[in-house]
Order: C-alpha cells, then sequence, then structure tokens
C-alpha cells in the first residue's frame, strides 16, 4: 500500500525540519542517512527498536525492525529507527537488578517521546519483547498521540524434557523442587538447558505476553500478532503488514487516543480476564491509561472480573503455552467468545481503522 500523492496533514510535524529556506542545514544532515531531493515531503516515522542480545526476547528484533522498515518505505514513508533499552526481569530476578525493573518501563517510555518531540516524526511504529517495553512504548503513544503502532517481538517456543513442555517458569519451579530433594541435581540441570530453546519471550501468559494480548485487544497492533512465535516466519510477516497499516493511519490521521478511549481499557481487561493474565497487567494498564488521560481504577478490573471468566488454561496456572492459544485462533478467538457474550466493546476503534466487530 503506497502513497503516490501526500497530503500536507501527513508530513504537517515533520515538515518542522524538512521545509523552508531556513531549514537548508537541517535537510543537509537528513541528506547524509538517506534522504533525496523527493523524499522531504514524504512523512517521517520513528521506529523504536528495543533489539539486545541481553535477553531472549529481544534478540530478534532486528529482523523484525527491518522488516517494517522496508514496508514503511514501500509505503512511501521515511523511516527512521533508533535505539531503546530493555532489561530481562528474568535473569534479574531476585537480585539487586530487580528493583531497576519498573524503572525501565518509565525510561522506555522517555527515550521514546524525547526522540519522537526532539525530531518531529509524523509517526511511531515501537518493536519491542521484554516485559517492560509493551507498557514502555504505549506509555509513549498515548502521551505523543501521534498515529502510531506496537510491534510484538513474539513468544518463545516451548522447552521439552521429560514429556512436558517447559517455560521459564519450569527452571524456577524446578530450583525449588531439587531443594525440597524431589529431583536429582542432573534432572535440574536438563530443564535449565531445555527451559529457553531460542529467541522470543517467556511462553506462558506472563507479563509479556499477557501485554501484547491486551495491546491487540486495544486496537494498537494487528490481529493474532499477539501469540505468534518470535521465529516462525509470519511474525517478520506481521511486522511488513504492521509497516503498512502504520503509513494508511498516518495518511487518514488515525491517532493513538482516539483508539486508547474507555472502551478500549474495557476490553483489554476483559481479554485478560479471560487469558488468564498476568497482575502486572493492572499496574501497567492503569499507567497507560493516566497517559492517555481515560479514568481507571482498581475496581473496574474487579467489575470485569467479576462476569468474564478464565476461559483459557495456560501456564503458570494451567498446562499450555502461548503458542497452543496462538494455533486456537489467538486473542481474535479469545475475543470473539467475549463478544457473543457481551463482554467486550464492538464498536471501539483499531489501528487499521476497522471497528473491533469488523476486525473479528
Amino acid at each position: 500500500m503506497g502513497f503516490s500523492t501526500f497530503m500536507p496533514k501527513d508530513n504537517i510535524r515533520s515538515r518542522t525540519i524538512t521545509h523552508g529556506v531556513e531549514r537548508a542545514p537541517n535537510r543537509a544532515m537528513l541528506r547524509a542517512v538517506g534522504f533525496g531531493d523527493g523524499d522531504f515531503d514524504k512523512p517521517i516515522v520513528a521506529v523504536a527498536n528495543g533489539y539486545s542480545t541481553i535477553t531472549p526476547c529481544n534478540i530478534g528484533l532486528n529482523l523484525l525492525t527491518d522488516r517494517a522498515v522496508a514496508s514503511l518505505r514501500q509505503a512511501g514513508t521515511m523511516p527512521q529507527v533508533f535505539g531503546t533499552i530493555t532489561v530481562s526481569d528474568g535473569i534479574s530476578m531476585g537480585t539487586e537488578g530487580m528493583k531497576y525493573s519498573l524503572v525501565s518501563r518509565e525510561v522506555i517510555a522517555d527515550s521514546i517521546e524525547t526522540v519522537c518531540q526532539a525530531q518531529s516524526v509524523d509517526g511511531l511504529l515501537a518493536v519491542g519483547g521484554c516485559d517492560k517495553n509493551m507498557p514502555g512504548a504505549m506509555i509513549a503513544i498515548a502521551r505523543l498521540n501521534i498515529p502510531s503502532i506496537f510491534v510484538y517481538g513474539g513468544t518463545i517456543k516451548a522447552g521439552h524434557y521429560d514429556g512436558q513442555d517447559l517455560t521459564i517458569v519450569s527452571a524456577f519451579e524446578a530450583v525449588g523442587q531439587y531443594c525440597a530433594h524431589r529431583i536429582s541435581e542432573n534432572e535440574l540441570l536438563e530443564v535449565e538447558r531445555r527451559a529457553c530453546p531460542g529467541a522470543g519471550s517467556c511462553g506462558g501468559m506472563f507479563t509479556a505476553n499477557t501485554m501484547s494480548s491486551a495491546i491487540e485487544a486495544m486496537g494498537l497492533s494487528l490481529p493474532f500478532s499477539s501469540t505468534m512465535a518470535a521465529e516462525d516466519d509470519e511474525k517478520a510477516d506481521s511486522a511488513a503488514r504492521s509497516g503498512e497499516a502504520l503509513a494508511a493511519a498516518i495518511h487518514r490521521q488515525i491517532l493513538p487516543r482516539q483508539i486508547l478511549t474507555r472502551k478500549a481499557f474495557e476490553n483489554a481487561i476483559a481479554v485478560v480476564m479471560a487469558v488468564g493474565g498476568s497482575t502486572n497487567a493492572v499496574l501497567h494498564l492503569l499507567a497507560i491509561a493516566h497517559a492517555a488521560n481515560v479514568s481507571l481504577s482498581l475496581d473496574d478490573f474487579e467489575g470485569i472480573r467479576s462476569r468474564v471468566p478464565v476461559l483459557c488454561d495456560l501456564k503458570p496456572s494451567g498446562r499450555y503455552v502461548a503458542t497452543d492459544l496462538h494455533r486456537g485462533g489467538g486473542i481474535p478467538q479469545v475475543m470473539k467468545m467475549l463478544l457473543i457474550h457481551d463482554a467486550l466493546h464492538s464498536d471501539a476503534l483499531t489501528i487499521t481503522g476497522q471497528t473491533v466487530a469488523e476486525v473479528l
């Protein structure tokens, strides 16, 4: 999807740095990073890339970023990539380092907002994987209120040992089992070796997959994208489609606060309850709502909890992992079930310009 003729509103922010005689120095610097004569009328898109080798959650993000950038270019925009941080809860757990986990959410939000405001970009595509990447990016998106989309790095595939699916929590549990003399040291080592077989965020319905599901439910990521495996081709394809969707949203000026309404947050809470999501969703959704100027409280979670049952038998409390949910139809299937039982707002807007009902 490309736009051969741009409307002035498409680059209304970036015109600040690309138009006029006095902006010749600005354009000179942009030429050094790949802009040509015909590019200064195109909307500039910031691509916030959370890639790092610190955690398996984020190690695959460069590939997704590259696919999104190529798609954005093909759609007629000028993507500009910058990095933002991550820390791994799984690695810092049980150490002083864990005190930095929640702080990292604010650093991520502030860094994204800083770049987007300083560079006067017209849109934002954020790519993240680990727990605080999602709420950090969403807080920034809500504050900025420029056309934006979130691309989730994807879930890790399950490890396997002794006929059981493994996640990172399996390793934590194995430590307890070893200390209780229920398994041997060799069995503990085998779980450790197999629990995290590749790239992707922790495989159960832990914080990362919970927040990716909530963002999909709110309409700021594409359908099915929140439960895809990080290493599967469909995840990279979804990143490319996300670039297309963002370019269209810029053209139509679909803004985050048109999407992040009270109804969107209620939809997200309903999905979190249905999938048996992490209690950290309460902390993060309240923060995102605050950034979006939407009134939300603990009582709202309790009200929705009272009428939405747990529909998914997912780890850590259940048997299955996120890739199993994906094979069963993913978050759209969960949302269809909720919609049938009037537990979802069908008229809430999504980044594609469609309502929830139209998407489903």
